[in-house]
């Protein structure tokens, strides 16, 4: 019988159990140890918050244990920035608030004073809604330590702004466009004795060729596409003209009753002049008949850029006060204003007065309803059909809506015409949408409206495209923005940015 092995050398027990328990203690020590390095460390952090006001200017580092919520420094004007604005987050010593998941909308904040949040976590996600969250009243509070796992769902409105308060800027360059404007009674003003180029005469008076082409076209017979071309490529690169004089433009007869009259009345025999054609000699004669000389798109706007805290860049947009070309956009109806009008900034609208906000979609008077709107991608969940549109109002509460609902519901009693403009921050789907920038696409009623949310006072309505007006300028030879107008506003880039 074959031997058994011998037995394997087993440590003994006893001697196992008390190596384990040393090092277990030693861990445990360790852990201790670095748990209150990483207190001490946090309560540092909020001692240096609570003594310096400029902490709350301080971005958020993602990588911090502690998940402190400070404020962010954002400065931001229009489409070219993008940049955030400083605001003071609030709120101290109060647990949590439980949101509600069976409403339509973002649930209610409470005002709360004197306050500290701390070390509370939230698992809530907020319900859909039928417009964005009302701002936050808070007071004399600092948010600290608050980890938040809250995600929105489905809004059919965006999120309110919250107030900018003032950052630190540093570094500020003004960028003034050129203001020049003339006034209405230019025309009749105009020194006939000042001299003038004649190249640059010739220039202007090359659209009287190019007319007399198509003519010419027309009455041999022949396709008429090329020599329409032609004067559709030069009405939009005679908007840009530098060399712009008032001597110039009344010396050229172009605003003269055998000018550009010719074109946007359709008056030049044999010759059919497509509506993107007829517009833009529209735009261009009541632009220059009143006054608009300045071939600039920013003219009479002041850009400043600088840095801000944290060496964050800022841009901003303004109207010079100085800038006698402004007009007021509370009117019903189109005013001066012609289908396919385009800007670079809602800001340019306003100075146009195509538009009185230089940010919202609502624009009127109080008791006098909505004048026009801005159809953009704020989150509302309106329906862009180009002739027919649903457009939301704004969040208001269950016993009143908001100023810009009441606005439209004034409008629809008194059956005015809106104005509507699209803006390029729409959805890239939207065939609708300006590739650019903001652009006029004619008069709409409200025919309509309908409640979706009781308790945000959420109303959406019915705009339906009037009559008669030329098609929206969105697709095809004559689309807007054009080629001439992004390519100006691309070399303004350059010059700002």
């Amino acid at each position: 019988m074959r031997p058994l092995p011998p037995a394997p050398n087993l440590p003994d027990l006893a001697e196992v159990l008390h190596k384990a328990t040393i090092e277990g203690v030693r861990q445990g020590i360790a852990w201790a140890k670095k748990d209150k390095e990483e207190e001490e460390s946090r309560l540092k952090i909020k001692r240096e918050r609570d003594q310096s006001p400029e902490s709350l200017f301080l971005t958020q580092d993602k990588n911090t244990k502690t998940n402190t919520h400070v404020a962010v420094t954002t400065l931001s004007s229009g489409p070219f920035a993008g940049l955030r604005s400083a605001k003071k987050r609030v709120c101290e010593h109060a647990s949590l608030e439980q949101e509600s998941k069976d409403s339509f909308g973002p649930a209610k904040k409470v005002v709360k004073k004197a306050a500290v949040r701390e070390n509370v976590d939230s698992d809530e996600e907020s319900k859909a809604s039928f417009g964005p969250a009302k701002k936050v009243v808070k007071k004399a509070a600092v948010r600290e330590n608050v980890d938040s796992d809250e995600e929105s769902k489905a809004s059919f409105g965006p999120a309110k702004k919250v107030v900018k308060q003032g950052g630190v800027l540093k570094n500020v360059q003004t960028i003034n466009s050129r203001t020049t404007d003339q006034g209405p009674e230019w025309y009749d003003s105009v020194d006939p004795k000042q001299t003038y180029s004649r190249g640059d005469m010739q220039n202007l008076k090359y659209l009287y060729t190019l007319v007399n082409n198509a003519k010419k076209d027309a009455a041999d017979g022949k396709d008429m596409t090329q020599s329409l071309g032609r004067i559709r490529q030069r009405l939009q690169q005679m908007e840009f003209y530098t060399s712009l004089s008032p001597i110039l433009v009344k010396k050229s007869g172009l605003l003269d009753d055998g000018g550009l009259h010719l074109i946007f009345e359709n008056r030049v025999q044999g010759v059919y002049f497509p509506h993107d054609i007829r517009a833009d000699a529209d735009i261009l004669f009541r632009k220059w008949m009143g006054g608009q000389i300045d071939p600039h798109l920013f003219r009479g706007i002041v850009t400043k850029t600088g840095t801000a805290k944290e060496e964050r860049g800022f841009k901003s947009h303004s109207i010079d006060p100085n800038f006698a070309g402004k007009i007021s956009s509370n009117y019903v109806g189109a005013g001066n204003l012609v289908n396919g009008q385009w800007w670079p900034l809602q800001l340019c609208a306003k100075r146009d007065g195509a538009h009185g906000e230089r940010e919202a979609g609502i624009h009127g008077q109080k008791g006098k309803g909505a004048y026009s709107v801005v159809v953009s991608g704020g989150g509302y969940a309106n329906v862009d059909n180009g002739d027919s549109i649903k457009y939301c109002g704004t969040q208001g509460t269950e016993d009143s809506p908001s100023a810009g609902t009441n606005l439209m519901l004034k409008a629809h009693e008194n059956q005015q015409s809106l104005r509507v403009l699209r803006s390029a921050s729409l959805p890239a789907s939207n065939p609708y949408r300006p590739a650019r920038g903001i652009r006029y696409d004619g008069l709409y009623r409200i025919i309509s409206y309908e409640v979706l949310d009781q308790q945000t006072a959420m109303y959406r309505f019915s705009l339906s495209r009037i009559g008669g007006q030329d098609p929206i300028r969105n697709s095809g030879e004559g689309i807007v923005p054009s080629n001439a107008q992004i390519l100006e506003l691309n070399k303004i880039r350059e010059q700002i940015d």
